[in-house]
């Protein structure tokens, strides 16, 4: 598949572009300083703001599906860009005829405080959380096939152990898995579409 990673250069992003390639897919990374990544020559870099609709669009077109791993940038903290990006890429989407798309969001969002992290999110992140509850519902009324993946707290080491994932569980404590688990499973449920038009969310059983 030809795929756009949105948000490629942040740590999450950056893994899901080694995932896709591993699978085999081709590449497109968008972000403003794609050049920052550290990509392989065999990723396409596109420069953009993901606020930009022409700029979206134009990354968008001959692709055949859209990950976006975009979160809290520090440089934007003062307009979190999920939403308003999310907005951006479904319109593009639709006008250039893709239907997958899958975004990253995070434990916690849309409900009760869950565990330590998900508490964290709404009481001390909760300008990110308002922004992906927003990305959500924009999901939710966007007539994709999309999925919202709601992962727990992030760390860099890698780990080989795979994933599982529910729509239900609730987590104990300060839940973690890595951005390299978390950008292999995101890239598997492009193709296995096991939640389509659902929230799951993943952990390490």
């Amino acid at each position: 598949m030809n795929i756009l990673v949105v948000g490629a250069t942040g740590p999450s992003g950056r893994e899901v572009v080694a995932a896709a390639l591993a699978a085999g897919h081709k590449v497109t990374a968008f972000s403003r300083h794609p050049q920052n990544g550290g990509f392989t020559p065999e990723v396409r870099l596109v420069a953009g703001d993901v606020r930009d609709a022409a700029a979206v669009a134009a990354a968008i077109e001959g692709q055949d599906a859209v990950i976006s791993t975009l979160g809290n940038n520090r440089s934007m903290k003062n307009a979190p860009p999920c939403a308003d990006g999310i907005r951006n890429i479904i319109a593009a989407m639709k006008a250039a005829g893709l239907k997958r798309l899958i975004a990253l969001s995070a434990y916690g969002t849309g409900g009760a405080p869950l565990g330590l992290f998900g508490w964290i999110l709404s009481t001390l992140l909760a300008a990110v959380q308002r922004d992906k509850e927003a990305m959500e519902h924009l999901l939710e009324q966007s007539g994709l096939d999309w999925t919202a993946v709601r992962s727990p707290a992030l760390y860099a080491k890698p780990k080989d152990a795979p994933l599982a994932a529910a729509t239900d569980i609730v987590l104990e404590g300060m839940a973690s898995i890595s951005t390299a688990e978390q950008g292999r499973w995101i890239v598997d449920e492009l193709t296995a579409c096991r939640f389509v038009g659902k929230k799951p969310i993943i952990y390490r059983a």
